[in-house]
């Protein structure tokens, strides 16, 4: 066996990589398990699953569930940062930098929670302000 292959094999940087990846496919894991299951019905039995591994191997890589859905959440965050990011730098109008926002900007494979109104109990609504009382 030459050198050169031999090291290879024990090249650190090589294997930070490859831990790196099995991380970042785990994560996508938890994140498609959050997104099906919402957080009360996600396991580390279904993000292994999902990832085709073992939940020893999820505990391998991430501490436990709230560590692996944390980092899940972060990169989802990530993706929509940046995808935000792109509209704004192809944004040439101030018109198209308001559409930008990242309600427009989400897209598959980010987290976006359904909300069953945006609007505000009638309660909330202070009497001085009579045009936020739509009815």
């Amino acid at each position: 066996m030459s050198m050169w292959n031999r090291n290879a094999w024990i090249d650190p940087v090589k294997l930070k990589r490859l831990s790196e990846i099995r991380r970042k496919e785990l994560r996508q894991a938890a994140f498609a398990v959050l997104e099906r299951e919402g957080i009360a019905g996600a396991t580390l039995e279904k993000v292994a699953a999902q990832a085709g591994a073992s939940k020893g191997i999820v505990l391998h890589y991430f501490r436990n569930k709230q560590e692996l859905f944390e980092h899940a959440m972060r990169e989802a965050n990530a993706v929509l940062r940046d995808a935000v990011i792109a509209r704004l730098k192809r944004a040439d109008t101030p018109m198209r930098r308001v559409d930008a926002k990242p309600r427009r900007a989400a897209r598959k494979g980010t987290f976006v929670p359904r909300a069953r109104s945006a609007r505000a109990p009638p309660a909330c609504v202070p009497r001085e302000a009579p045009y936020l009382n739509r009815a």
